[in-house]
């Protein structure tokens, strides 16, 4: 297998991550504080499955061509080990939250929805374009999974935004430090997939 195709293999694995994690965050809420964003965490799940079922589907494809602890493993033992990278995204994102010093726990999970959905956005076009550079031969595929789940993405994203915080989606990402934040961790998605390979892929393979 060449590198070209583990980077990619390895960039289904990380865009899987982007997804997993959205629903982190909301495990700590107690009580009544999801009412309002709960159907929206519901449908997210359901027009995320198929997407995140077939980037499970290629992770499975490379075999034992990993090594971790001087065991051979597969690549989803590498993304397990990945998760405290991972979570770092997702910390960067609830501390853009807690800056806007939000007192009500109900509001606060408002804001974090929206900043979320948006995220899964930007993150799912940087990686369909990552993907497609990779791998042109799966594009159409991609793009028949990709595409309604990205439209999806975008209504949702602007009708929470107004919704919740009164402004559009696009105000929101008028916001710097969402902006750069949405970089910065899209940056790091690119550098992490790169590092990852390199620590843990077989000398030989």
């Amino acid at each position: 297998m060449t590198e070209q195709e583990y980077k990619y293999y390895f960039g289904c694995g990380f865009t899987w991550w982007t997804i997993h994690i959205f629903f982190r965050p909301f495990e700590t809420a107690e009580g009544q504080e999801l009412d309002t964003v709960q159907d929206g965490i519901d449908e997210f799940e359901e027009q995320v499955e198929e997407v995140a079922a077939w980037l499970l589907d290629e992770v499975a494809k490379p075999g034992l061509d990993f090594v971790i602890d001087k065991k051979e493993v597969s690549m989803f033992s590498c993304l397990t080990e990945s998760e405290p990278l991972v979570k770092n995204w997702m910390h960067q994102l609830i501390n853009i939250m807690q800056a806007q010093q939000i007192g009500d726990r109900t509001k606060q999970f408002e804001y974090l929805y929206c900043l979320l959905i948006g995220w899964e956005l930007y993150m799912i076009m940087i990686a369909q374009k990552y993907l497609d550079n990779l791998q042109a031969d799966g594009a159409e595929k991609r793009t028949e999974l990709i595409n309604p789940y990205a439209d999806w993405l975008l209504n949702e994203w602007d009708l929470a935004c107004r919704k919740f915080l009164g402004i559009s989606a696009e105000e929101m990402m008028k916001n710097e430090e969402v902006r750069k934040t949405y970089e910065a961790i899209a940056i790091n998605w690119h550098s992490t997939i790169d590092d990852t390979m390199k620590k843990y892929l077989k000398a030989s393979a």
